[in-house]
């Protein structure tokens, strides 16, 4: 069965994380959140629930601590970045989330970014050679890229 992992930190978009994460397992992807932490953050969340977005509470499956101490940050067959600022900007500074990024994509992995995840995509350096879309907002921090467009002007993932 494949594997997949869905990162998520505080204020990430909340449809582009369980649309994701449930699409991963109607597909038969055994799926796994893992939750990055801000740099002022516990490592775990509060009760275990990330707050999204737009208030909604999300449960997580475990944590980038956990997961990169379990030597099993390589094992997993896709890696997805979720959008929603919070949560995008966490995750494209956080130096362990752009080395497993950086890894995945050089062995040849599944690496996707959704809207203002594309941040991850610039500063981890992958999937830069082809277009890039992203969130309107992120779109002046992504001009060294080929950013593109969906059919009907919407930004949508790309990598």
């Amino acid at each position: 069965m494949p594997k997949a992992i869905v990162f998520l930190a505080q204020g990430a978009e909340e449809m582009e994380f369980s649309i994701t994460y449930d699409v991963l397992v109607r597909g038969g992807v055994d799926v796994t959140s893992v939750y990055v932490p801000g740099a002022d953050e516990p490592l775990s969340p509060a009760d275990g629930l990330v707050v999204a977005s737009r208030g909604v509470k999300l449960g997580v499956d475990t944590t980038l601590e956990a997961l990169t101490k379990s030597g099993h940050a390589g094992d997993y067959d896709a890696y997805i970045i979720p959008g929603g600022a919070g949560g995008a900007n966490t995750l494209s500074k956080d130096p362990t989330v752009l080395q497993i990024l950086r890894d995945s994509h050089a062995n040849g992995k599944i690496v996707g970014m959704i809207c203002a995840g594309s941040l991850a995509a610039l500063e981890a350096r992958v999937g830069l050679g082809g277009p890039i879309t992203s969130h309107p907002s992120v779109k002046d921090k992504l001009a060294s890229c080929t950013y593109a467009h969906g059919l009907d002007g919407s930004s949508n993932l790309l990598l």
